[in-house]
């Protein structure tokens, strides 16, 4: 039972961004239906997915992701990293950071990062979120491969993007603000 609350949950929340994205509405931008098909973690790479912002929405406010930490009970002292890169990937256009603290160990759900201040992005960017993982801490980033992974890549500023092999898009998505 509870997994088909969780289904019918994550399809009101996708049919309630699809319908604050078209109607000029704050709302979030993501990928897929809403299914964790595998999580991966990286060590020395980031989770990269691409974006493109509906022609009246142009300002991003926060970000969320699906995703669990592994490691520790007691969360790192320090940041994960957000970078907003320009579709060529040349140029970050905004650097944000959370604290580790703010995803709980083991326990994979939807976490929002909420940006002081909202900023404006181009109409197509990429988002690399950088966790700095190790063997014994990192963040586990869900995927979704009801979309073949169009979107998603893996790799940190200043290098070329790979494949991530998993066929997948990260389940992160952009918080929007008109």
């Amino acid at each position: 039972m509870k997994c088909h609350l969780i289904s019918l949950k994550n399809v009101i929340l996708g049919i309630v961004s699809l319908l604050c994205a078209s109607t000029g509405m704050a709302g979030e931008i993501g990928y897929g239906d809403g299914t964790s098909d595998g999580k991966q973690s990286f060590g020395g790479s980031g989770h990269a997915i691409k974006f493109t912002m509906p022609d009246d929405q142009t300002m991003i406010k926060g970000v969320k992701l699906f995703c669990s930490r592994y490691g520790l009970p007691k969360p790192p002292k320090e940041d994960f990293e957000l970078y907003f890169m320009n579709e060529d990937m040349k140029d970050s256009f905004k650097k944000e950071k959370a604290p580790y603290k703010l995803i709980k160990r083991d326990d994979a759900q939807w976490y929002e990062v909420k940006f002081k201040e909202s900023f404006k992005a181009p109409k197509t960017f990429w988002l690399i979120v950088n966790f700095n993982a190790t063997a014994n801490k990192g963040v586990c980033v869900h995927y979704d491969s009801s979309t073949g992974g169009k979107y998603s890549k893996i790799g940190m500023p200043g290098a070329e993007l790979q494949d991530f092999g998993k066929g997948g898009d990260w389940m992160i998505k952009i918080i929007t603000d008109k």
